[in-house]
C-alpha cells in the first residue's frame, strides 16, 4: 500500500541517516523522524511527527499496529518520505535496576581496555537475567586489588580488577512484543530499545545536569518512570504504577461520567494550584439513569477532591522508591525534572515539591530543531530522548578502523545484539 511505498522510497534527508523514534504509550502512539545531527553540538533535526490517541481500554495488538501505521504515515509525509530505521523505549511494568560486581585477574600487570570489558561482562554474568531483556549495563565504579573505588582503571597496575555495574532490565516478553508490533507496522531494523526514563533524561537534562546529578520523573498515562543520573551516567531506573489514566478513572467515578468526558474535563478544568473558586459550577456531561450522557454540572472543587489524593499517593510511592534506590550518597539532595504528559497538570509541581521534599522543575525536551520546544512537548520527552540516544548508539556502532577493531572486541547487550564497539563504549562511559 501507500504506507509501504513510502517506507521503501529513497532517503531524502540530505544524506544524514534518518531514525524513527516509536513511543507506544498507554494514551497515545507517536512517531518522530529525525536526521542525524552533524555532531554532538548541533540540535537534532526533527523531519516529521505523527501521533494517534489510544481509546481507553483498547489495547489489542491490531489496534496498536493500525494506529502506529497512521502515526508513521503522518510523520513520513512531513519528513519527505525518508526511509528510517527505528528505535523505541520500554516504560512498562517491572522495569527495574539491580547492581552486580564482576572480578577478573589481570594477566599482564597493567589494566587494558579489554580488561575493563571483561570485568563488566563478569558482572553481568553474575546477575540472574532469565526472562529479562538487559537494556543498559552501566559501570559505576571499579576497584583494583580491593583498594578504594575509582572511576577509570585503565593503564593502572594491579593483579585483580572489580567492576560494579548498574543493570537496567525489563521483561523480555514485553519488550519483544513491542518490537514485534513495530515490525508489523512496516518498519525494519536496525532496532534497539532503551529504558524509557533513561531516554527522557537525555531529552530534558543537559549534560551538565546529568554530571552534577538529577532525578527525572517521566509522568505518563500508564505510569511514572524514574531515572537517577550522577557523574553523567544512569545510576538507577524503574517504573511505578499510577499515571494519567488512573487519575482520569478517579475523576470519571467522582463526576459519574465516561472516561472520555472525564479526560476532556481534566485537561480543561483539572488545575490543582488552588487559584480558583472551588464552588464554581462547571458544565460536564454525566451518565443518566439510562446510561446515556446528559447535561450536568460539577463544582470545581470536585476535581481537586478526585485528583489530589491519587497524585499524593503516586508521589509518595515515588519518594519511597527514591529513598530505597542504591545510589552512592543517596538521591535525597538531587533536584527533580518532572516531565511527561501529566506534568502539564496545573499545580502538579507544587504537589511534587511538597511530597518529595526537594527542588522540582517542570522540564521539556530541548535541543531539537523543527519541533515545538514549548512546555506542551513534555509529552514527547520519551520519543525525543529515544532519538538522541539512538543517534548516539548508531554513531558508536559504526565500524571502527581495522586495527582498532582488532584491539577492541565488541561487547554485547541483551539478546546477543551488538550495541557498540568496546572502544566507543568506554569513551562514552568514562
Amino acid at each position: 500500500g501507500a504506507f509501504e511505498a513510502r517506507l521503501s522510497m529513497r532517503d531524502r534527508s540530505g544524506g544524514r541517516a534518518p531514525l524513527a523514534a516509536i513511543d507506544i504509550g498507554a494514551g497515545k502512539i507517536s512517531c518522530l523522524i529525525a536526521a542525524a545531527p552533524a555532531d554532538a553540538a548541533h540540535a537534532v533535526d526533527i523531519l516529521g511527527t505523527g501521533s494517534m490517541a489510544l481509546r481507553h481500554g483498547d489495547v489489542s495488538a491490531d489496534t496498536r499496529v493500525r494506529l502506529l501505521r497512521v502515526a508513521a504515515d503522518q510523520a513520513l509525509r512531513m519528513a519527505g518520505d525518508v526511509m528510517p530505521a527505528f528505535a523505541t523505549a520500554y516504560s512498562g511494568p517491572d522495569l527495574v535496576t539491580t547492581r552486580a560486581i564482576g572480578v577478573i585477574r589481570i594477566r599482564k600487570g597493567e589494566i587494558a581496555p579489554r580488561d575493563v570489558i571483561a570485568a563488566i561482562n563478569a558482572a553481568r554474568a553474575t546477575a540472574d537475567l532469565d526472562g529479562r531483556r538487559l537494556l543498559h549495563a552501566q559501570p559505576v565504579g571499579y576497584s583494583i586489588d580491593d583498594q578504594e573505588p575509582i572511576m577509570d582503571p585503565r593503564g593502572l597496575p594491579g593483579q585483580e580488577l572489580a567492576a560494579e555495574v548498574c543493570l537496567v532490565h525489563a521483561p523480555a516478553e514485553a519488550v519483544a512484543e513491542a518490537e514485534a508490533l513495530i515490525a508489523q507496522a512496516g518498519f525494519s531494523g536496525p532496532a534497539f530499545t532503551v529504558a524509557g526514563p533513561f531516554a527522557a533524561g537525555h531529552a530534558v537534562l543537559t549534560a551538565e545536569e546529568r554530571e552534577a546529578g538529577a532525578v527525572v520523573i517521566d509522568f505518563g498515562e500508564g505510569g511514572a518512570g524514574i531515572a537517577v543520573f550522577q557523574d553523567g551516567v544512569i545510576r538507577h531506573a524503574e517504573t511505578v504504577p499510577g499515571g494519567g489514566a488512573r487519575l482520569t478513572l478517579d475523576l470519571a467515578a467522582r463526576l459519574k461520567t465516561t472516561f472520555a468526558v472525564a479526560e476532556r474535563a481534566k485537561l480543561a478544568h483539572g488545575g490543582l494550584s488552588g487559584d480558583f473558586d472551588s464552588g464554581e459550577a462547571i458544565e460536564v456531561p454525566v451518565l443518566g439513569a439510562d446510561g446515556r450522557l446528559e447535561q450536568g454540572v460539577a463544582l470545581r472543587g470536585a476535581f481537586t477532591e478526585a485528583l489530589l489524593p491519587r497524585l499524593e499517593e503516586i508521589f509518595e510511592g515515588i519518594a519511597a522508591r527514591l529513598a530505597a534506590a542504591d545510589v552512592p550518597g543517596g538521591p535525597d539532595a538531587l533536584g527533580v525534572a518532572l516531565t511527561g504528559g501529566v506534568s502539564l497538570t496545573p499545580g502538579i509541581r507544587q504537589i511534587a515539591h511538597r511530597i518529595l521534599k526537594r527542588p522540582v522543575r517542570l522540564a521539556h525536551p530541548t535541543g531539537f530543531a523543527g519541533f515545538d520546544n514549548g512546555a506542551a512537548c513534555a509529552s514527547y520527552a520519551l520519543a525525543t530522548g529515544v532519538l538522541r540516544c539512538g543517534f548516539e548508539r548508531l554513531t558508536a556502532a559504526r565500524p571502527a578502523p581495522a586495527r582498532q577493531r582488532a584491539e577492541t572486541p565488541a561487547i554485547r547487550v541483551g539478546g546477543g545484539e551488538v550495541v557498540t564497539q568496546a572502544v566507543a563504549w568506554i569513551k562514552e562511559n568514562f
